[in-house]
């Protein structure tokens, strides 16, 4: 069982990167994609370890090494995992001149695929009722935010068609998710505020990047034509 574990573990990390290659692939440079890709993997898998051992303070400190143990030290924080991979991904795109929103607009989607087959995986070893309902949101969200991709900029009220929409789309349904589900104790209650938190700051840069965004390049434009 545990070999066939690690077998379809090894088949989502393969899934994921040559998914993100895929996508991003088409407007940036092969090589440059496929390192891009699996540093984060290391970096969100490092960012998972850290925020745990972080969180839960002396669960490792018998020795160091045990924070990169992960093969016989569990532990594991989501939240940690992916604070840093949407920093090393700006981090990244910054540093090699690729258009961040753009990029992390392909890399969410991605990242919700995955994580949907990994999030299987785990209900399939454990059968907890817990992670049968994060596969759920996160298999909800995926679906949700793929078929919004091939649509949003045909959205009358989205006028300013910028990338970004998907990302913080995403987060927001998420993170709304996480709060109602924590309210019906599905979920622990110190993420209740954290969650409802972030989905309004995600919610509110939704706003602002669809309507507000779109009013003032209505109103450049209008502007525009009287002046000529």
């Amino acid at each position: 069982m545990q070999i066939l574990f690690w077998f379809l573990f090894s088949l989502v990390l393969i899934f994921f990167n040559y998914q993100l290659w895929k996508v991003l692939a088409k407007d940036y440079d092969s090589q440059k994609v496929i390192v891009f890709s699996w540093l984060l993997v290391f970096f969100s898998w490092l960012g998972g370890r850290l925020w745990y051992g972080l969180a839960n303070w002396g669960v490792w400190n018998q020795n160091w090494v045990d924070w990169l143990s992960w093969w016989n030290k569990s532990g594991f924080s989501w939240w940690g995992a992916y604070v840093f991979l949407v920093v090393f991904s700006l981090f990244f795109s910054k540093k090699n001149d690729w258009k961040w929103w753009n990029v992390i607009e392909d890399v969410i989607v991605v990242v919700l695929g995955a994580s949907s087959w990994w999030l299987l995986v785990e209900w399939l070893k454990f059968r907890s009722s817990k992670g049968l309902v994060s596969l759920g949101i996160v298999l909800f969200v995926y679906l949700l935010s793929k078929w919004i991709k091939t649509k949003y900029r045909s959205f009358y009220w989205y006028k300013s068609g910028r990338k970004g929409f998907v990302f913080l789309f995403a987060n927001t349904l998420t993170f709304v998710l996480m709060f109602f589900l924590s309210i019906l104790s599905l979920f622990p209650l110190k993420h209740q505020f954290l969650a409802l938190g972030l989905g309004l700051i995600f919610g509110l840069g939704l706003f602002m990047l669809g309507s507000a965004k779109g009013k003032l390049l209505v109103w450049k434009r209008k502007n525009n034509e009287k002046e000529d």
